[in-house]
């Protein structure tokens, strides 16, 4: 049983965060992972964020997480991850760093949910309905 009190998904198209200034490359998430994440939180609350490069809402969903994080100390899990393409995952995490971002952040796995197909935004979608499925 997943342990979610609230599901909320925050569709954001920009750049994407991961964990610790030194970071060199980002975690790969896919639905196993994602599943394995639910389980195991202890959040009241699991928010899934989704976002590309070059969306203006970046600055805002990064603003919003540190913002919640403050107001409910241990009490919301953010999971932010980007749909972008494997290859634009240095631009990634130069956002992260524009941003001051120091969690971990996920890159959808491209290996596994092919990106020559799809444009970031449809793989993102697909893998926000996964995380619905999972959590419900």
């Amino acid at each position: 049983m997943h342990k979610l009190l609230n599901i909320i998904i925050f569709k954001l198209f920009f750049g994407f965060a991961i964990s610790m200034s030194a970071q060199t490359s980002l975690p790969r998430i896919d639905k196993e992972k994602l599943k394995t994440i639910l389980d195991t939180s202890k959040a009241r609350l699991n928010i899934l964020t989704i976002f590309t490069n070059e969306c203006g809402g970046t600055r805002w969903m990064f603003q919003n997480m540190k913002e919640l994080k403050a107001k409910y100390p241990g009490q919301i899990l953010f999971i932010p991850c980007s749909s972008e393409r494997n290859v634009q995952e240095q631009g990634v995490i130069e956002i992260l760093k524009k941003y001051g971002y120091t969690d971990v952040c996920y890159l959808i796995d491209g290996d596994k949910y092919p990106e020559k197909n799809w444009t970031a935004d449809i793989k993102g979608t697909s893998f926000g309905m996964m995380y619905v499925k999972i959590a419900s």
